[in-house]
């Protein structure tokens, strides 16, 4: 991917293991969108109860020429 990709973490640590798993899907999101012009990834670890473990909320904000994709996740 010719786009550097922008990697915000909170409440968390961003280990290098973290941070290649996040580049190899960028990677891989790359190829669908080859003219792709900026790419943002927040990971956020919000703040949890102790029976619901940990749940991680993703948001991918995407620029492709002529619009600008908004995906979030949680899980």
């Amino acid at each position: 991917m010719t786009v550097p990709v922008q990697i915000t973490v909170h409440n968390l640590e961003l280990t290098e293991a973290i941070r290649a798993e996040i580049e190899k899907k960028a990677d891989k999101l790359g190829q669908f969108f080859e003219e792709m012009q900026k790419l943002r990834i927040v990971v956020d670890l919000p703040h949890r109860h102790s029976h619901e473990g940990m749940r991680y909320e993703v948001r991918i904000d995407m620029v492709v020429p002529g619009n600008e994709i908004v995906i979030r996740r949680q899980g």
